[in-house]
């Protein structure tokens, strides 16, 4: 165990940063989706003030970064959307915009978009109505297909992807997503694992392992085969970027939430994982903060404990894969997170590339 790494952190003597930043700006929202991780449109209304969203935006271009994601809720409902992105373009920000496109019938949204032309990603559970509206409500499939195809009619110059949760209900038709994207001329899709959490938690059912492993590996051999499809897969590396250091420099990917709290990663959802409030304290102090160097210590440790890969072949290689997957899914911080099959792979695939060939 290094000790004097973990001395290091403890004495400020590797500064954390950031390399992306994720903004939840608000919780309102139009729509209940039954897999959604922080149960938006579940009460009261919470936004983060304007005053505070500039203050990240300022911090974002401090730290020589070139784009920011703006999230909800349904961002598009944030009361001062437009002062944010006006802000954005100022800053010769790139902003990628998370919304659920089920706005065709309000010029109003367009008119934004079309001013201020924020790459857009859209969330799209489901290749048809039966299969999306399950997750995300009535209608809503119809509405956001229109949202693309108007956007494609008006010849938007940005990207416009696709976002895909894999569960239950879409596992054995992802193949007829990728077709409708293709369709739609979409630029981009990716798929990612259900984040169990908020409404997750309580609507939907885990995939099971084996068929999980069988799909996502179709998923991302077909991206070798058919590139042109557009589809990039579901993200799987079994080293966190988190736990990585470069010129004593650790930089973390923090979720600043409605309420001002700041998680170390998008992933990360329960309150124990909070490092810090930008209503109390700017970014900078949070990411430096005591909370801040005490996760990164949690990372470091948290291999020695992980009882599972004591007996694994593959122990002194493996990254531990995610461990926000672990709490989410598991509760526990040394478990693993249920991806063990694919770092097991990716392995030997990096084994036989670097050495064996």
């Amino acid at each position: 165990m290094n000790m004097r790494y973990i001395q290091d952190v403890l004495e400020n003597n590797i500064h954390i940063s950031m390399d992306k930043l994720y903004i939840e700006l608000t919780n309102r929202c139009n729509l209940k989706c039954i897999h959604c991780y922080n149960e938006s449109n579940s009460g009261l209304c919470v936004d983060l003030p304007l005053e505070t969203v500039i203050e990240l935006l300022d911090y974002v271009k401090e730290s020589h970064l070139t784009s920011v994601a703006l999230s909800g809720g349904e961002a598009l409902l944030y009361p001062h959307i437009k002062e944010v992105l006006e802000k954005c373009k100022e800053l010769e920000l790139d902003v990628m915009l998370l919304t659920n496109g089920t706005y065709t019938d309000s010029d109003t949204y367009l008119d934004i978009l079309l001013k201020y032309l924020p790459d857009i990603q859209v969330s799209l559970d489901g290749p048809d109505f039966e299969s999306n509206d399950k997750i995300r409500g009535t209608q809503s499939f119809q509405r956001t297909v229109a949202f693309i195809k108007k956007l494609k009619v008006l010849n938007y110059p940005k990207r416009i992807t696709v976002n895909t949760v894999l569960t239950e209900h879409t596992i054995l038709i992802y193949h007829n997503m990728i077709e409708l994207c293709q369709q739609l001329g979409i630029d981009e899709i990716t798929y990612s694992f259900v984040t169990m959490a908020g409404r997750a938690k309580k609507n939907i059912t885990p995939i099971q392992e084996d068929l999980l492993y069988s799909v996502v590996k179709d998923i991302n051999s077909n991206i070798k085969v058919n590139p042109e499809n557009k589809c990039q897969g579901v993200g799987i590396n079994h080293i966190c970027s988190l736990t990585t250091v470069e010129n004593n420099v650790i930089k973390l990917q923090p979720k600043v939430t409605c309420k001002g709290d700041v998680y170390p990663c998008q992933m990360h959802q329960k309150p124990e994982y909070i490092i810090g409030n930008v209503l109390k304290d700017s970014l900078k102090s949070v990411l430096n903060g005591k909370d801040s160097r005490r996760f990164i210590i949690l990372m470091f440790l948290r291999k020695y404990f992980m009882q599972e890969c004591k007996k694994c072949l593959f122990g002194s290689l493996c990254g531990r894969g995610c461990m926000a997957k672990a709490v989410n899914d598991y509760n526990n911080p040394f478990a693993t997170d249920g991806c063990c099959k694919f770092y097991k792979e990716l392995i030997l695939s990096t084994i036989k590339h670097d050495y064996l060939q």
